[in-house]
This record gives structure tokens, sequence and C-alpha cells, in this order.
């Protein structure tokens, strides 16, 4: 279960609609959500923490961080020429 999904993203940036067509694609936001997702578990079982994550208030917390990441990537790869 990734920390974060597209709808979440999506809400968050309106320049873009993700779409199988769209620069990124609907698949490629979906794959970092869950890419982002394995490194947060990566680092917090590092540190000891149980993943997946699954308190609700950490998951707040967790889902935020793994959206920011998805974001980060978005932005480096949309075109804006």
């Amino acid at each position: 279960m990734a920390y974060c999904s597209i709808t979440d993203v999506q809400s968050e940036i309106q320049i873009v609609t993700f779409t199988t067509t769209s620069k990124p694609t609907t698949l490629e936001v979906t794959a970092w959500c869950t890419e982002i997702t394995t490194i947060i578990d990566s680092h917090l079982n590092a540190i000891g923490i149980i993943v997946p994550v699954t308190d609700n208030n950490k998951l707040v917390v967790v889902g935020n961080i793994a959206k920011d990441g998805v974001l980060a990537k978005i932005w480096r790869s949309i075109d804006t020429n």
C-alpha cells in the first residue's frame, strides 16, 4: 500500500491533469507513489520503526512526506518550455 495516491498528488498540482498521455502519465505518477513509499519504509525500517506504517496519526505524516516526494519528481519531469 502506497502512502499517497495519484488523487492525493493531483489535488496539489493543477498545472497538469494526469492521463495516459500526459507528461508525466498516470502510470508514472502511480509508480512514483510506490517508489517513494518504498524509500520511506526503508529509512523507517533502518531506524527500527515497524513498517508499513498503520497508525492513523503516523499515516498522515508519512502520507504528506510521500506526496511531497512524488511532487518533487513531477516538477522535475514537467517540461516548462
